[in-house]
């Protein structure tokens, strides 16, 4: 078995593995399908479909038939959705905004599966409050480490109501936003598989140094974003709300690909770019301190006025 080989069965063996614990670490079960939808997709490239594929099948057999359950075959189509529309669309020579939204509007419709049928097993009923069954378990489960923690009950409680009102108004661009974040970061890690263990060079990831959003809708989004800050709760706040989050990711893609055209022009070294990604990431399990607000407005105030111009 040559190198190469031995490389797509070690990808497609680590993605296996994160199938399986998507089962017993059920909360985290996007995270294990991001990272195994970077790991297949790189695989795909090096070692064809197929091997892809049938690392795909058998990881959620074997989570399902452990205890994952429907969780494990929601994951699995989840992972499925963001892999090989990445494969495809370099396959294909797909530009990168192409690539992106297709893959990320697969990654919705089962994203949408996925917390309709948890709401399914929990209720037996589907509509649109259904969507915020998942959610309630997950502040069940905060509201109990908030009163450990020494939060009194009533405080710790309108925390909680304070959030599900804050979700309840944006859930669905919530999902959205979601879908296109956790597509990206499979993207970045099929790259950097592809690169670091195959040495080949993702071919689309080109397009991102000159993403660029148009600049009447860099105007729109940054008069939003303002209303938004003096307008507050309410009808209107929640509709400016979900209009935000739902442009968030084009703009947030359009102000990284500021930032990496910058890092590039004053020949910042390679691991910075790295950094910047590891940023990224963990400013996602931070709320309140989320980069992808940040970059979605620089990204905003290119497409209004091109900051590449600057470095011409």
């Amino acid at each position: 078995m040559d190198k190469i080989n031995r490389s797509v069965v070690i990808c497609c063996a680590a993605a296996g593995v994160c199938l399986l614990l998507s089962g017993p670490f059920a909360g985290l079960n996007w995270l294990f399908a991001v990272l195994a939808a970077g790991l297949l997709a790189a695989a795909s490239l090096a070692g064809g479909l197929w091997t892809a594929a049938a690392a795909l099948a058998a990881g959620t057999v074997v989570s399902a038939a452990v205890g994952g359950g429907v969780n494990a075959v929601m994951t699995a189509l989840g992972t499925a959705a963001m892999a090989f529309f990445l494969y495809f669309g370099n396959e294909r020579g797909w530009s990168f905004k192409r690539m992106m939204l297709t893959a990320a509007a697969a990654m919705v419709v089962v994203s949408f599966a996925e917390q309709l049928a948890a709401a399914y097993i929990q209720t037996g009923v589907i509509n649109k409050d259904s969507l915020m069954v998942p959610f309630e378990m997950m502040f069940d489960a905060f509201y109990e480490q908030l009163v450990a923690a020494g939060t009194a009950a009533g405080a710790a409680r309108q925390i909680i109501d304070r959030a599900r009102v804050g979700i309840n108004n944006t859930i669905v661009s919530y999902i959205v936003l979601s879908a296109v974040t956790e597509t990206f970061a499979a993207f970045l890690i099929c790259r950097s598989v592809s690169r670091r263990v195959f040495g080949s060079e993702y071919p689309a990831f080109s397009f991102m140094q000159g993403f660029r959003m148009d600049r009447t809708g860099g105007i729109i989004f940054l008069a939003a974003f303002a209303l938004s800050i003096f307008v507050g709760s309410g009808f209107l706040g929640a509709v400016l709300n979900n209009f935000i989050i739902i442009l968030i990711p084009p703009f947030f893609l359009g102000g990284l690909s500021v930032v990496l055209y910058m890092m590039d022009m004053w020949e910042f070294p390679r691991y910075a770019r790295s950094a910047l990604y590891v940023c990224i990431a963990l400013s996602l399990f931070f709320p309140y301190f989320s980069l992808l607000d940040a970059f979605a407005v620089l990204g905003a105030l290119d497409a209004a006025g091109n900051y590449r111009k600057l470095g011409e």
